[in-house]
């Protein structure tokens, strides 16, 4: 079957012709004629499948080009799937002559704005810019027929629920509503039941198809050489694109800097770059430049880039869920992919065994020929045994609390005495006959100083340290008078007087100099009372 026979214009099919598309996937196949129907749709697929020819092609098909209204609105949980479903959907688009305008957060509102007057009859944005634009009345959406909801289940994930709401109240009433998602949750299934009307599910293959075509791997190694590990694995087994999750943005940036440092050339992407770094930084790794991606979620979600061969998980996501969407990113369109775990204790172990529930596969050990990198691995059984036997004791004895504590209060020491007996739940020490206490020791070693007359030097030293200690009460006292006469006396420069001579208020320095004066004309009049005196005294002796 080609795309001729699915309804699709001749025009459409040459554009797709040229760009070398010439047979439609199966999601294309089921998905493009129940749209150019009208029909309201809920896709389900696997990741690299398609999906957004799958509802772009009939858009671009029913676009009434005369019309310079948007007639079409796209929502994208991430700034990154709005680009790229934007510039899938130009590549067919603009040689048609139907415009395609792309607004998203992180990037120049004022051009977007501009973008807008330039009457796009497609727009592809992020529910939080969409919602900026609408308040600006920069965006208009009242007589929008088609709306798409993209990976619908992600931006429930992210909490875009009120504002996908939002945005679905807005468009027309009568409209074509798409909704397109790789799971399909119970909030997924309350929209589909509010917003659409007769829907048709598409769904191909399971959910967790792709994850067949997917080798999941783990290493268990310390905490400590976490990062040493990371490197020797692309050291020794990893030279092809690899996108390594961490939870936040912190470790993206610290394992950038390390694995730099280390001449392993690597990026970092996560939410808080600017969007020209974000840009830049994905067209570096989609044209090889860079083989390594260091990514957290938010910022990896949605990514579709070609030949990504491994993902490697360098912290387990939060949720459980967040872990297929992860693997996602590899083994697109049909290709096979492999993912490494590192993992660091035995609780993310059993994690693992919840996510082997969850996408039906096995996750084993991770086997490598380097012995630089074995020398970092843990022996998880030895692990297993060793907490096994920490249980053990913690189970038969009642020594301690908890299991590394039994198993020292067991633990004897050289002298002989348990290293536990110090606890308070441990063994109590027998004493021997000869054994005494700190208190006796601590009274006949005193009673020996005073026998020998060596505590008449520490018994002057207590003397003086309480003469002391009273003088210093003595001048606190001092100095608190002090204080509170000073304290007076500023309330007194607070106070408003007025001079004599004039209503004119004196302020504190203008009082501060008058006083100077009149200290200076005190000391002038004790001087000539003192010359006077003189005079007289030497006035007897000349009679």
């Amino acid at each position: 079957m080609n795309f001729l026979d699915l309804g699709l214009s001749e025009e459409i099919v040459d554009v797709l012709t040229n760009l070398g598309y010439t047979v439609p996937t199966e999601i294309q196949t089921k998905a493009i004629p129940l749209l150019i129907a009208n029909k309201d749709v809920v896709g389900r697929s696997e990741t690299g499948s398609g999906k957004t020819f799958a509802f772009g092609l009939p858009i671009i098909q029913n676009i009434n080009r005369e019309d310079e209204t948007i007639q079409a609105l796209v929502v994208c949980p991430t700034r990154e799937l709005a680009m790229q479903d934007a510039d899938e959907i130009k590549k067919v688009a603009l040689p048609l002559g139907v415009r395609v305008c792309a607004v998203f957060g992180g990037s120049n509102l004022d051009r977007q704005i501009d973008a807008l007057k330039r009457k796009p009859q497609i727009v592809v944005g992020t529910p939080g810019r969409i919602i900026d634009l609408l308040k600006r009345k920069a965006l208009k959406i009242a007589s929008t027929s088609k709306i798409v909801l993209d990976e619908a289940d992600e931006m429930l994930d992210m909490g875009f629920r009120p504002d996908i709401e939002k945005i679905l109240q807005n468009v027309a009433k009568q409209r074509q509503t798409i909704l397109f998602s790789a799971t399909i949750p119970d909030e997924i299934k309350e929209i589909i039941k509010t917003y659409q009307t007769d829907s048709v599910m598409v769904e191909v293959g399971t959910e967790n198809k792709a994850l067949d075509k997917i080798e999941q791997r783990y290493m268990f190694v310390d905490q400590k050489n976490k990062k040493e590990a990371l490197k020797e694995l692309f050291y020794s087994d990893i030279f092809d694109k690899t996108i390594v999750f961490v939870n936040t943005k912190h470790y993206a940036e610290d394992l950038e800097r390390f694995l730099n440092k280390n001449k392993v050339s690597a990026k970092a992407l996560h939410g808080d770059l600017r969007q020209s770094a974000r840009t830049r930084v994905m067209k570096m790794f989609k044209d090889g430049k860079i083989d390594i991606l260091i990514a957290t979620d938010v910022a990896a979600r949605g990514l579709d880039i070609k030949e990504v061969m491994y993902v490697v998980n360098f912290d387990l996501p939060n949720q459980l869920e967040f872990y297929v969407h992860r693997i996602g990113r590899t083994a697109r369109a049909g290709k096979s992919g492999k993912v490494v775990d590192i993992i660091t204790n035995l609780s993310q172990l059993s994690n693992l065994r919840e996510i082997e529930k969850l996408t039906n596969a096995k996750i084993l050990p991770y086997e490598t020929n380097s012995e630089n990198l074995k020398q970092y691995f843990v022996d998880t059984k030895k692990l297993a045994q060793q907490n096994n036997r920490f249980a053990k004791h913690g189970k038969n004895k009642s020594f301690g609390s908890s299991a590394f504590d039994n198993f020292d209060a067991e633990r004897p020491n050289k002298k002989g005495r348990n290293l536990g007996d110090n606890k308070t739940n441990s063994k109590p020490y027998n004493k021997t006959k000869n054994s005494k206490s700190f208190d006796d020791k601590k009274h006949n070693f005193e009673t020996k100083q005073n026998r020998n007359g060596k505590n008449r030097g520490a018994k002057r030293f207590d003397d003086s340290k309480n003469k002391m200690s009273k003088s210093n009460n003595t001048r606190q006292s001092y100095r608190k008078n002090d204080r509170n006469r000073f304290r007076d006396e500023g309330e007194d420069l607070l106070i408003f007087k007025t001079n004599k001579h004039s209503n004119k208020v004196l302020s504190a320095k203008e009082k501060s100099k008058n006083q100077q004066k009149q200290n200076y004309k005190n000391s002038q009049q004790r001087g000539k009372q003192s010359k006077n005196a003189n005079k007289k005294w030497f006035s007897k002796f000349v009679k």
